[in-house]
């Protein structure tokens, strides 16, 4: 079947590093994709950091590299202004949360 415009959305990491890290993952692979339908264009690390997020779909077979699955994936930056948790503390020293948590809970 075509691709029907269903997808998933999901953070990364803990800090915008982590973010960059699985951004650049992805253009290893290979898979980096850009959905017509919307206006992040993003194909290079800037632009991905620009937006805070960036897209992919094909779901790659870790043993053989191959196509297994199509589903976009809409991978976002804990940065991102839809984040759903909330920061604390620790990172901006208004006391809660820790560097090494990032100063994230879940909320």
């Amino acid at each position: 079947k075509p691709y029907d415009g269903h997808h998933i959305a999901f953070y990364v990491g803990e800090s915008s590093a982590d973010f960059e890290t699985a951004f650049q993952r992805a253009v290893e692979a290979g898979v980096i994709w850009v959905n017509p339908r919307f206006s992040d264009k993003v194909t290079n690390l800037n632009t991905a950091k620009k937006w805070r997020q960036f897209r992919f779909r094909d779901v790659l077979s870790l043993e053989k590299g191959n196509k297994v699955f199509m589903l976009e994936h809409e991978v976002r930056s804990v940065e991102h202004d839809a984040f759903p948790g909330k920061r604390v503390g620790g990172v901006d020293g208004s006391g809660g949360g820790t560097p090494s948590d990032g100063g994230i809970v879940d909320v």
